[in-house]
């Protein structure tokens, strides 16, 4: 059963680790929206703290994507709509129908 989570972790929420910091010291967030479902959920328990990520998308097609990032960590998203570089915390992420991001 492990490909069927390293699947809905790594491509679905969107939670993986980055090759040249191992550690997950810093993340990479690359969820992938798949019209057939409109959510996805997912956490990760690393030694720096819980990560988490989720996105909903609404009856407009606008998608909210919410990550949470362990204290002295650092992620960055990439969407089709470009990339952002976001500190520790929780963070709400808009991507409207049209790809733009808003923070």
């Amino acid at each position: 059963m492990g490909f069927v989570d390293n699947y809905f972790h790594r491509h679905l929420a969107g939670i993986d680790f980055d090759t040249s910091n191992p550690g997950f010291k810093h993340i990479i967030f690359k969820p992938q929206f798949i019209d057939e479902i409109d959510f996805a959920k997912g956490r990760y328990q690393s030694i720096h703290g819980e990560i988490t990520a989720q996105w909903q998308r609404d009856k407009q097609g606008n998608i909210e994507y919410k990550v949470t990032i362990p204290v002295n960590c650092r992620a960055k998203v990439l969407l089709a709509s470009g990339e952002k570089v976001l500190p520790s915390g929780n963070h709400n992420l808009t991507i409207k129908s049209n790809n733009t991001l808003i923070l």
